[in-house]
């Protein structure tokens, strides 16, 4: 037991040391070495009003739902991009809002324009305001280093089944909007594994549970690392020491006895 006390604890802390490194991780893997300067603003603000809508922990669910048609296409879907997003532009310490809030507006304006046009719905969540607070949650979105963030989701037609993806925008390049843009075009949401799990927000075993994981997590977010990691060290030494103790037995006087008096 000591042996393996003595592998798991230092693992134990470079896990937390990691979790502590994650912000600048995603900083650098989430456009941290472009310059995330606002974009030109050329972009028609009536036309995005238009086509974006503002989505809720109420409408959410609703906005992505289908009439099931058993007839359907199979592989033929409603599809959405939600924009996870935040007014307060200096919560977060990892993407700059306003640079992202311009790369979904060009998004929504290029895929809008196209000929045909796109059957994609889009939709942004502002993670700051009361109504989305529900959804956030389910969403785990519960620190400023996550957003804003990117998902897709897809609900299929014969069945009503929804999947979620992440968007991954971990390649450092000055063309986001366009990136976003061929994710859907070009289908290649299909080559990212969809939320499985028991967290999934749509059909998890604890999706009703988010308002009481999330907060959780957000605590827990709010400790500072090396208050976990003197945790951790505290009760590896007291198991250690227990376990030592209990293999080497009473010592010598005790198992001989008291002296007679």
């Amino acid at each position: 037991m000591v042996r393996l006390l003595s592998v798991f604890l230092p693992l134990a802390l470079a896990a937390t040391a990691v979790n502590a490194q994650f912000g600048d991780f995603i900083k650098n893997a989430l456009g941290g070495v472009i310059a995330q300067n606002p974009l030109a603003s050329g972009i028609p603000n009536a036309l995005v009003a238009k086509k974006s809508q503002d989505i809720t922990s109420e409408n959410w669910r609703s906005a992505i739902s289908v009439t099931a048609d058993p007839g359907a296409p199979e592989g033929d879907a409603k599809e959405w991009l939600f924009y996870f997003t935040t007014k307060n532009s200096n919560a977060t310490s990892t993407r700059n809002v306003t640079y992202w809030d311009g790369v979904y507006n060009e998004t929504v304006y290029a895929l809008s324009t196209t000929r045909p046009a796109s059957k994609l719905n889009f939709g942004k969540i502002d993670c700051s305001t009361a109504p989305a607070q529900e959804l956030c949650n389910a969403f785990y979105l519960t620190a400023p280093y996550k957003l804003p963030v990117f998902y897709h989701i897809a609900t299929y037609f014969n069945n009503n089944t929804s999947e979620i993806r992440p968007v991954p925008l971990y390649i450092n390049n000055t063309e986001h909007a366009t990136t976003l843009a061929k994710f859907h075009t070009e289908k290649k949401w299909k080559d990212v594994s969809p939320w499985a799990g028991k967290f999934n927000p749509i059909d998890g075993l604890f999706k009703d549970y988010s308002s009481v994981f999330a907060p959780t997590l957000r605590m827990y977010e709010m400790i500072p690392q090396w208050v976990l990691m003197l945790g951790i060290s505290l009760l590896g030494r007291g198991i250690t020491t227990r376990f030592t103790n209990r293999a080497l037995g009473p010592d010598p006087a005790q198992r001989r006895g008291a002296p007679p008096a």
